[in-house]
């Protein structure tokens, strides 16, 4: 009896450990560049998620309708990016040259 009832309540405590990181929400780890954004972007990674890809992403870049604030709610949502980096002032900033970037090589 003894035993029955240290194997229910290891089990019991057990199961209230594990059970809170079980139904954790899995965000991904791996933290992309900013380079590697706007790649994805480009490519079409993100067109799920609102994004064009090619030449349309870039034209709506060069008109302001796309900035590094859209990529990155993007590969948030398509849980490619952990979501602290909405507030990520430098990933910000540089996906946003990169873009720039990579529009103003297509128009020239």
């Amino acid at each position: 009896m003894k035993r029955a009832i240290a194997a229910i309540l290891s089990l019991t405590l057990l199961t209230g450990l594990f059970a809170p990181l079980a139904s954790a929400q899995i965000r991904p780890r791996y933290q992309p560049s900013a380079f590697v954004l706007a790649h994805h972007a480009y490519g079409g990674t993100f067109i799920e998620q609102g994004i064009p890809s090619y030449g349309k992403l870039l034209t709506l870049v060069r008109q302001g309708q796309i900035d590094a604030a859209d990529v990155v709610a993007a590969a948030i949502a398509a849980d490619r990016l952990s979501t602290n980096a909405q507030t990520d002032a430098t990933l910000l900033h540089a996906l946003q040259i990169q873009l720039e970037s990579l529009a103003q090589q297509e128009a020239d």
